[in-house]
Order: structure tokens, then sequence, then C-alpha cells
């Protein structure tokens, strides 16, 4: 049986001033926020605190320098670890219409690798490494706040360098990536379109070539956790939003993110959240 979820649509009139098409913004991510997608383009970053982000299907655990770049369109929701206040997870976000997009593309002399990079529909996620793009965010939400002098200049350029660093960012990504993690975005890929069924880490290890132990090391540098930690990490979260999104049974629910065995759900849910499924229900409901 399909489930159907709600999305709401987040419109571009609600949030944006008269005739500034830009709109900035910082949110403590909570569980009352539902899925939603928009007709604007947004900018996400992670600024402080870990967390999920559900977007397009995916279930994606983030942390503090995680960046995501939206086309209109994109369905998505961001939810802290628990609902426990000690675990924040806070998000900058910056949306902006395309054609504001385009008015930037155009002022500025581009190449075409930057063009298409923005004309497509796929969504993006990228890592700051060195904290540049934080600077450049907080920068963006300052001007947004403060609305000093000709601020709206100072917005446009603050836009234009995110767009820029995520450019570059896309250009080392594909080089290093490739180079380092060969292979690795398949193993990504059957984890979160297989979450229902059985994994196991020397099926994994043999889609990538490696012996266990080698793909062990490989594996934690690339998403830094171990493997069944990951694993356990985006099965939890995708009970989180099953429990609080729907009214199926819990057992239900634990088999269709791959766990028949009903103690070992309940042991590993309450390891990884502090309470039980039927207390998260409760407390989210609440």
């Amino acid at each position: 049986m399909s489930i159907h979820r709600t999305v709401e649509l987040f419109r571009a009139e609600d949030l944006f001033q008269a005739s500034l098409p830009i709109y900035v913004n910082r949110v403590h991510e909570s569980f009352d926020t539902i899925e939603h997608r928009h007709d604007f383009i947004e900018i996400c970053y992670v600024g402080d605190g870990s967390g999920t982000h559900y977007i397009q299907n995916r279930t994606l655990p983030v942390k503090q320098g995680d960046i995501f770049f939206l086309p209109v369109g994109t369905h998505h929701v961001f939810r802290p670890i628990s609902t426990n206040k000690r675990h924040t997870l806070v998000v900058y976000n910056c949306i902006f219409l395309p054609s504001l997009l385009a008015k930037l593309l155009n002022i500025f002399p581009i190449n075409q690798d930057m063009l298409q990079l923005y004309s497509g529909s796929e969504w993006l996620q990228f890592r700051d490494q060195h904290g540049e793009f934080h600077r450049l965010f907080q920068k963006l939400h300052d001007e947004y706040t403060a609305q000093k002098a000709c601020f709206e200049a100072a917005l446009y350029t603050c836009l234009f360098e995110l767009l820029l660093y995520i450019h570059r960012l896309q250009d080392t990504h594909i080089t290093h990536r490739q180079a380092k993690f060969p292979g690795i975005e398949s193993v990504m890929h059957s984890i979160h379109n297989h979450i229902d069924k059985p994994i196991s880490l020397s099926s994994m290890a043999k889609l990538l070539g490696l012996g266990e132990r080698q793909f062990q090391r490989v594996f934690k540098r690339y998403s830094g956790m171990t493997f069944i930690d990951y694993l356990q990490h985006i099965r939890i979260q995708e009970a989180n939003r099953l429990i609080s999104t729907t009214d199926r049974r819990i057992s239900d629910i634990a088999g269709s993110i791959g766990y028949q065995d009903m103690k070992f759900f309940n042991r590993i849910y309450k390891k990884k959240t502090g309470v039980t499924p039927s207390e998260y229900r409760k407390n989210h409901r609440n």
C-alpha cells in the first residue's frame, strides 16, 4: 500500500517584501514544519547542530557545514535528531526568484559550466570545509536583518558570492570525490533505495570491489560514520517521519525500514532517540 504524504506549497509572495525578490532567515528546526515544496529557489546551510534532511524521497544525515541548493519544486524538510531541546538543528535559508538568478548570471562574467549548473532541475549538496560559506551566509543574514543604506546591492553581491562558491565546490567536488571514492555513490544509492531490505556490509563491500575492512575505512572517511551507524541512522530517521506523520502500526513501520524483529527494533530505536516509538508518537502529537 502506497502512503501519500502531505507536501505543502510555500509561495514566494508570502515571504518576500515588496519589490525585494530575496528573503533570508535563520531557523531552529523542529518537528512542527511539514514537508514542503516552493515556487522559488532556496539555498540552505546547516549553521549548527545535526539532524536529518528529508529531500525528494531521500533521508540524509546532516550536520554543521552542510550546504544544499534546491531548485523550484524540490520537496523537503529538516528535522533535529530528536524532540529533546538539547539536540538543536539551526539552518540558514536564502530564497530568491529564478528571475533574480538569471539577472545575476547575466550581469557577471561567468563560464558555461556555472550557467549549466544553475540551469538544471536537480538539487545539490556540498560541505563547507573551511568555514568560508558560513562567513558569507552570516554576512548575507546580517545585511538582510539590518537593512542599512543600499542593502539591496549588498544582498545581491553576497548572493552571487554564494553562487560562485557553490560552483567552485561543484568543480572540485566532482574531481576529488571520483578520484578519492570511486564507486561510493552506487553504494549510497543502494542503501537509500533499499532501506526496507536486508543490507549487509559484505554485499556493499562487494559492490565497491573491496574487502570488508577496507570498505569500512573508505565508508567512514566518506560519510563520517561507520556503515552500521549510518544504516541505523537513516532507518531510525525514516521511522521518526512515519511515526509522526502517519497512523501506521509501529510493527508495520519497523518492517517497512528493514526491521522484522520488534525487540531489536525497539532496543535500537530507544538507544538512538532516548524514547520508545510509542512515546515518540505521543510526544510529537502533543
